[in-house]
């Protein structure tokens, strides 16, 4: 079977450019405008002999028939390309199969190996993508194999079992293997001409049953239908991959499929079964993306897949809307006019939305259904030579010189990386405040990840970190302040650090550090543990102030256009707990800590112009998500531009010493104060800045003149070479 760009190398077998089924041309034409370098495997065909045959028609010879059936059994491709029909209504003729992204993936994820959760509106066909691998695998490819289909109650497993059999009724007779004594009831179906049977299995109302029904079936194919609705399945699931696995064994000697495949529509984050699939299987995942077919093997995306997942399995979580799978907004809207459910319900059933109904979540609905609605699509997939999986927010074609065109904060949450908490990476735009790229990583080694890390920041040098202070946080910090002076990268204006942050308190040890390359060598290892946001206890750097001025203030700037699909996920799992805002108890908050460090540092950070980050530019395109008008926008650049120039002349008066200069400093501080525009309840005056500044001068003039001269901070066995005049000026700077 054709998965992977090298196969075309060692099969033979060619792209059918000729097939009647169009969409499938279509998608491949899709595919190549992503980007998709492997974007012809879906139009495989081995046999180039039945190219043009319509497998179909009634007067094909015999051979042509075997030859037909040869090719389905090697080739799930054409089976679903050519052979197959999307069953139809009453007096209506049965159709090909129309390729989407959906179906094309969730085939290319499954004879991978691959467990796959789908998430796509209803009637889109979400199980029918399931139904036609049951089909393929019991008449074609598998032999003696029993396959396991998991649903949420008696109707829904009749209607799977009746949309089975009409995908067989729908194959050219000559290709259904059935037989009389082959059973025709609700619960299972049997192919015994191969030895292939399909059981069905309903949850149990107990953990005890639960677990039973888990166990009782050995297969190396599960399917699960609806899985969020099946009562204990918490317990069921668990049990029943711990049942496949001797299958799983057994069928990876013998070179047959094996699998798992989860079609659902969205369910509730809050309550028992589905907090479980949400919370252990969803959010764990790695999440889809067309991007993944270029990679050059199985082995290759199997080990991708895991170092992006965070429990260490090979799964991923695909999630499809309307208009990706080719359905319009009018549709959308007469299809939940018509289903006649609730606000809550349309969310789950048609936008893909997985809701909380508790009330114990930190956002009112409107803040919630904004920050739903704020979800963007991935527009580059990069997967690095190691295997990290970012998510890019611009262009491919655009990257580079959108990089060095403008400034961003990268917010870090650290994290052991060994199958728990993810690291979160969250790249933010310092001018317009969206996301620039986002990741989470998974099952790395932390040298190895800080590597990467060092490499990235020299590669965009107009990246300021801004990592969290915990777990691993102290082993990757120490690492970078180790490499990336020899890279010539100077961390204290690179990572965030208390030295900068706090240079107001310590202006002694600011003044050390802006010496540069003149400075005392050992001046990163005593200051290493002030690197960093500390998220443990309280003050100005602790987890408390992401969580409450920092989460609302951007909830609020950003309308909740959050963007990014693990953020949006992990922030409408936020709830309160213990008297905080958390993530629930078996959720994740990495990539959520991660966007609030980066945007913590924009708002709330100090002598930000240290790390190269213009006050001027700071979120000054963030009115783009506004309807504001042109002259607006004019306005409020130039507002934003008065008070870096004010913040500058501050900086400037407090470093002064002559008193006719100081004069010149204050009048031009009073004429930027009368174009200043007060926000309400801003109290702002020059009058209070420059008393401040003053009290400040006075304080450091004091402890400056009481400080003894320390032989210690001699610079080169104590010769100093600088341009200072006075040996007093420079131990006292």
């Amino acid at each position: 079977m054709i998965l992977f760009a090298n196969d075309w190398l060692t099969q033979a077998a060619k792209p059918d450019f000729t097939t009647r089924n169009t969409s499938w041309l279509d998608y491949a034409g899709l595919l190549d405008k992503m980007g998709v370098k492997n974007c012809l495997f879906h139009l495989a065909i081995h046999d180039q002999g039945l190219i043009g045959i319509d497998p179909h028609r009634t007067d094909l010879p015999t051979d042509i028939r075997t030859r037909i059936a040869l090719e389905c059994a090697i080739n799930p491709w054409y089976t679903a390309r050519e052979v197959f029909r999307v069953p139809a209504g009453s007096g209506a003729e049965a159709e090909p199969i129309r390729a989407n992204r959906a179906f094309i993936s969730a085939y290319w994820l499954f004879f991978n190996h691959i467990t796959n959760i789908i998430i796509q509106p209803r009637q889109t066909g979400k199980s029918f993508v399931a139904d036609c691998i049951k089909v393929e695998l019991m008449n074609f490819r598998a032999k003696d194999t029993l396959l396991n289909l998991f649903t949420k109650d008696e109707g829904l497993r009749k209607e799977n079992i009746d949309k089975i059999k009409a995908i067989f009724d729908a194959l050219p007779p000559y290709l259904d293997l059935r037989n009389k004594t082959d059973s025709n009831n609700s619960e299972y179906i049997t192919v015994n001409a191969l030895g292939n049977k399909l059981y069905t299995h309903l949850p149990r109302s107990d953990p005890r049953n639960a677990e039973k029904v888990g166990r009782g079936f050995t297969s190396p194919v599960h399917f699960y239908d609806e899985l969020p609705f099946q009562s204990w399945c918490s317990i069921s699931y668990p049990a029943s991959l711990a049942a496949m696995s001797n299958a799983i064994d057994r069928a990876k000697r013998a070179n047959s499929d094996y699998g798992v495949l989860i079609t659902t529509t969205a369910g509730k984050k809050d309550d028992r079964d589905g907090k479980f699939v949400y919370n252990k299987l969803c959010s764990t995942a790695c999440i889809w993306n067309e991007a993944l077919y270029d990679l050059p093997d199985q082995p290759t995306l199997e080990a991708t897949i895991i170092k992006n997942t965070t429990d260490g399995t090979p799964t991923v979580y695909s999630v499809f809307n309307h208009r990706q799978l080719g359905y319009t907004d009018a549709w959308l809207r007469e299809r939940i006019a018509n289903s006649k459910g609730t606000p809550d319900e349309a969310a789950r059933d048609f936008l893909c939305k997985w809701t909380s109904g508790t009330g114990t979540s930190p956002f009112t609905p409107k803040q919630a259904d904004s920050i739903r609605a704020g979800e963007a699509e991935v527009k580059y997939l990069q997967i690095t030579d190691i295997g990290y999986i970012l998510r890019w927010y611009v262009e491919e074609q655009n990257l580079a010189s959108y990089m060095a065109s403008n400034k961003f904060v990268l917010g870090l949450d650290t994290s052991e990386a060994t199958g728990g908490d993810d690291i979160g990476f969250y790249l933010i735009n310092t001018s317009t405040a969206r996301v620039v790229c986002s990741a989470k990583i998974n099952e790395t080694n932390i040298i190895t990840f800080s590597q990467w890390l060092a490499d990235f920041l020299c590669q965009y040098t107009n990246v300021t970190l801004i990592p969290e202070r915990r777990s691993t946080g102290g082993t990757i910090i120490d690492y970078l302040l180790r490499i990336l002076p020899t890279k010539n990268e100077d961390p204290f204006t690179r990572i965030f650090n208390l030295v900068v942050h706090d240079a107001d308190l310590d202006s002694e040890r600011y003044n050390e550090i802006r010496q540069g390359s003149r400075r005392n060598p050992d001046t990163l290892i005593r200051y290493r543990k002030l690197f960093g946001y500390s998220t443990s206890g309280a003050g100005q750097t602790s987890r408390s102030k992401l969580y409450s001025d920092t989460l609302f203030l951007i909830l609020r700037k950003l309308d909740g256009r959050f963007e990014d699909s693990d953020v949006i996920n992990q922030l409408l799992g936020l709830e309160y707990r213990n008297g905080r805002i958390d993530h629930g108890t078996e959720g994740h908050d990495d990539m959520v800590v991660a966007m609030l460090l980066a945007y913590w540092l924009v708002l709330f950070g100090k002598q930000l112009n240290h790390y190269g980050l213009n006050g001027s530019h700071l979120f000054n395109e963030l009115e783009d998500f506004s309807n504001l008008s042109k002259a607006d926008l004019v306005r409020n650049r130039e507002q934003a531009l008065f008070r870096d120039q004010l913040k500058q002349l501050s900086e400037v008066y407090k470093q002064e010493r002559d008193p006719y200069k100081l004069t010149r400093i204050e009048t031009q501080m009073r004429l930027i104060e009368r174009k200043l525009v007060l926000e309400s309840n801003e109290l702002l005056t020059v009058d209070s800045l420059l008393t401040k500044l003053k009290e400040e001068k006075h304080k450091e003039s004091v402890s400056r003149h009481r400080q003894p001269i320390r032989p210690s901070r001699l610079i080169g066995g104590g010769v100093y070479t600088g341009n200072t005049t006075s040996s007093y000026d420079y131990f006292n700077r």
